[in-house]
């Protein structure tokens, strides 16, 4: 097993910067980092977890929020087969661990990586460990395995139990999973001591790391949007897209714009729904009949719920038009040298099974294809015209490429407004159900919340 490196090479000390500019200032439009209060102070042995939602994505949340330039991330040992890529893994600060099925012989070097990785947590380093193990497939909690703990307390032996060894639990969540220019955030809640725990743990190890474990655990899930029904995942998530904003207009406190609170909605919803499975089953079969059915005409006519509660009028088409048209030119400045970039990652993923690998193929293809695909325009401009107006249009292309994904989007939202308008005059019978539909789920939101 190759030793673990733990202080940052130059090339990670670049690579980090770019890929943070990538994530914070191109690939969301917003991030948040909440309760950063709550992370120790620098120098402290801390084992950092979180819930695992996103893949890469999630990785990267994590070290950028704690601006800890070297986080290390305990990663399944597979990936490291290939000698290239296994140094590759090591220097960004992966760490393997063997599972049964990598064979019996490869588990003896768990115990050779696991004393390195206590060693540097004694010594003020900080790791991250997803408990679950492997991502989940949406919004919910997995099991917890309780490796995290035991790294936490083997740590605190190194110094025959004197120093205090905290366990930071963080909360992930996505706007929207796989969708560019959306929103994400991370929320730090209070870290946990293990030191309280020494005396209990040495009698009884087993108990103790089960305390421990359901406390985090709690800390973890009672910050997510965690859906209780996972049977009925996508009702909810519908139910939950399809109310919310009229739970929100009802608290004018409350701006959806503002992840953080539309979070809190959600949750809200979700808990709602969780509670009426004990109190009425039969009226929550109806809410999830009233949302399939909503759902299904929505998917047939290719529209949205807003365009449905907001079909666009005649003259707010015209108007819409003439916009659309008027910046045209900057929508296509913006968006066809991005092109090849937004055309890779659905060419690569097209027989991807695990749909959540999306978005952390689509940031790495963002990474890597900016500075490959701006370097060329830059010496076709400067060769065949002048260097002054490449360097500035290279420069400029970020703030055109936002440009051109608002507008998209924007036409996109408008498109299925003006198509809403001709379902409303030319498929009057599917329109009315349409309508009845999300009238009754107004109702059905009314007698929830």
């Amino acid at each position: 097993m190759e030793k673990i490196a733990f202080k940052p090479s130059l090339a990670y000390k670049v690579l980090y910067g770019w890929v943070r500019y990538v994530f914070e200032k191109l690939y969301y439009r917003r991030t948040y980092c909440l309760h950063e209060e709550n992370i120790p102070p620098q120098g402290s042995p801390v084992v950092l977890i979180s819930n695992h939602q996103n893949s890469l994505l999630d990785a990267f949340q994590m070290l950028f929020a704690t601006k800890n330039n070297f986080l290390h991330f305990i990663s399944r040992a597979d990936v490291f087969r290939k000698k290239p890529i296994a140094k590759l893994l090591y220097g960004l600060g992966l760490i393997p661990i063997y599972r049964v099925r990598d064979g019996v012989g490869k588990i003896k070097d768990n115990l050779q990586m696991f004393s390195q990785v206590e060693e540097y947590i004694n010594e003020g380093g900080m790791l991250a460990i997803y408990p679950e193990a492997t991502h989940m497939d949406g919004n919910w909690l997995g099991r917890f395995y309780l490796s995290y703990i035991r790294i936490g307390f083997e740590t605190a032996a190194l110094s025959n139990y004197e120093k205090e060894v905290f366990i930071l639990p963080s909360t992930l969540y996505y706007e929207d999973f796989t969708a560019l220019r959306s929103q994400c955030m991370i929320d730090f809640s209070e870290a946990l001591s293990l030191q309280p725990f020494y005396e209990m743990y040495q009698a009884n190890p087993r108990q103790t790391e089960a305390e421990v474990n359901e406390i985090i655990r709690h800390r973890v899930q009672e910050k997510m949007l965690n859906v209780n029904d996972v049977e009925n995942y996508q009702q909810v998530m519908d139910f939950i897209s399809f109310s919310e904003t009229s739970v929100a207009e009802r608290r004018q406190d409350v701006e959806m714009k503002e992840l953080p609170q539309a979070l809190s909605i959600r949750k809200e919803i979700e808990g709602k729904l969780h509670a009426l499975e004990e109190q009425d089953k039969e009226k929550l079969e109806q809410i999830y009949s009233h949302t399939a059915d909503y759902s299904k005409l929505l998917r047939k006519y290719r529209i949205s719920d807003d365009s449905v509660r907001n079909p666009a009028t005649p003259k707010q088409t015209a108007n819409s038009a003439l916009l659309y048209l008027l910046l045209l030119p900057f929508y296509l400045i913006g968006m066809l040298p991005h092109l090849p970039i937004y055309v890779i990652t659905p060419l690569a993923t097209r027989k991807l099974e695990d749909k959540l690998m999306y978005a952390s193929i689509d940031i790495c293809v963002w990474v890597l294809g900016i500075p490959i695909f701006y370097l060329i325009y830059f010496f076709l401009l400067g060769a065949t015209g002048s260097w002054l107006f490449a360097l500035i249009f290279i420069l400029l292309l970020p703030i055109f490429g936002k440009f051109a994904h608002g507008y998209h989007r924007n036409f996109k939202q408008d498109f299925q407004r003006f198509r809403a308008n001709l379902i409303r005059k030319n498929r009057k019978k599917s329109w009315e159900k349409m309508n009845r539909l999300r009238e009754e789920l107004d109702k059905d939101m009314e007698s929830l919340m």
